[in-house]
């Protein structure tokens, strides 16, 4: 493994506010076009294949429920890549119906069958709101903290051990 040559303050400085340029268009995605509480994206039709994705003219930004690719969520740079590089593409029903929920913060509910992409769905709104408390300086304390406030405390011993 090749070690990484260390980075000046300034490319570091850069590299920070490119984030946090990223997050506020990311959070300004997500809570524009939040689907209805109780909705279920499966309803509403996939986003036709030429669809800009992402900002749109006017401080507007193109809608993420009812998508079908992961590329056409509100998700950051660093997630699309990792899932572009584990070769997913395509999302399968329980992703289409609780990543657009999950990602504006509510609590999903839902089953499917073994195999059937419930744990990607899960841990892709974790990551982000990892990403979200890490890059305001955050400690895992305080992620472990919301996170247990999220699943609750009996659900995460179980998770952890």
């Amino acid at each position: 493994m090749r070690k990484s040559k260390p980075k000046s303050k300034q490319t570091r400085r850069d590299r920070h506010e490119a984030e946090q340029e990223e997050i506020s268009k990311l959070n300004q995605w997500i809570d524009s076009q939040k689907p209805d509480s109780g909705t279920n994206p499966l309803s509403l039709p996939p986003l036709p294949k030429d669809a800009p994705i992402g900002p749109l003219q006017d401080d507007k930004f193109s809608r993420y429920s009812g998508a079908t690719m992961f590329k056409e969520l509100p998700l950051s740079k660093r997630t699309q890549d990792g899932l572009k590089r584990a070769n997913f593409s395509k999302m399968t029903d329980i992703q289409r119906a609780s990543l657009p929920h999950s990602l504006c913060g509510r609590d999903i509910l839902g089953a499917a069958k073994t195999g059937s992409g419930k744990t990607l769905a899960f841990i892709i709104p974790v990551s982000w709101f990892y990403f979200y408390f890490e890059f305001y300086g955050f400690d895992l304390l305080a992620f472990v903290a919301f996170f247990m406030q999220k699943v609750g405390e009996k659900n995460l011993v179980w998770f952890l051990f």
